[in-house]
């Protein structure tokens, strides 16, 4: 009996044992699958949250994708509508030179339509000019003339009245004679005697000529701004001297000289120095 409960003991003891350790390695065991389930659920945590994060990198991927594509697209559009500007500036700039190349032909030709123009010009007013010279020349010649001619008359008229008053206070006419300049011979008047002699002043215009420091405007050019004036070589006028012009005593004008002959000039008007229009007539003084 003793030895029988003795190994009931023993048993009990062995079975008390052998359900500690059963259950402390229960316990154990399930605290390391407890342990393990917190692990997994958290690297399934941590896979999540980065899935979670790819997805969303991957979304805004295809929408920065998305954008590019438009970008690229709308980029292409800017490209080919430049192209096409470019293409029609080319165009532009082509006809634009065409252009400049034609205008610069009429150019050349109308300088040269001008110069030829100029030319022209410039030999109608030497002409105009020689035409001027030559008609202030024969005013000039004709006025002497016309002088001269009424002064022969005049002496002619006096001569015969002289000689009809002696006739008819039946005197013997004296010699008259006429000089025609100091120094010069006399002229007897023909049918005359040899009595005392009388003389008649010298005829204008046939007196020795010598310089004169005034003369006239025989010819006034509006056009051209020149005028001949009845002053030349032999009154000692050069190219290039100034003339003032007078009406009455009062200075009106300056002209410079620009050639001369031998009894007239030709004169520019210088247009400061011209308060009133020049006149045929007006004094020219030295």
């Amino acid at each position: 009996m003793p030895s029988q409960n003795k190994g009931l003991t023993i048993g009990l003891v062995l079975i008390s044992v052998v359900a500690t350790f059963a259950a402390v390695t229960f316990y154990m065991g399930r605290a390391a699958e407890q342990s393990k389930r917190l692990w997994a659920e958290s690297q399934l945590e941590e896979v999540l949250k980065a899935k979670a994060t790819l997805e969303q990198e991957k979304t805004e991927l295809t929408k920065a994708k998305t954008d590019l594509e438009a970008k690229v697209q709308s980029l292409s559009g800017q490209v080919t509508s430049a192209v096409e500007q470019a293409k029609q500036l080319a165009d532009q700039l082509a006809e634009e030179k065409q252009a400049v190349a034609d205008a610069e032909a009429e150019l050349a030709g109308a300088r040269a339509q001008l110069d030829d123009a100029t030319s022209r010009v410039e030999s109608e007013r030497r002409e105009k000019l020689a035409m001027a010279d030559e008609l202030a020349k024969a005013k000039q010649d004709v006025k002497r003339v016309q002088d001269d001619l009424t002064q022969l008359r005049q002496a002619k008229e006096a001569l015969e009245r002289r000689v009809k008053e002696m006739m008819s206070a039946e005197a013997t006419p004296d010699t008259i004679v006429v000089t025609p300049s100091p120094g010069a011979a006399a002229v007897p008047v023909p049918g005359a005697s040899a009595k005392p002699t009388q003389t008649v002043p010298p005829l204008k215009g046939l007196a020795a000529a010598g310089p004169a420091s005034a003369g006239s405007v025989l010819v006034v050019n509006k056009e051209f701004s020149f005028i001949v004036v009845s002053l030349g070589e032999r009154d000692g006028l050069k190219p290039g001297q100034l003339l003032d012009v007078f009406r009455g005593n009062k200075p009106i004008a300056k002209v410079q000289v620009e050639r001369v002959y031998e009894n007239m000039s030709a004169a520019n008007i210088l247009p400061e120095q011209s308060k009133v229009e020049i006149k045929e007539g007006d004094t020219v003084r030295r």
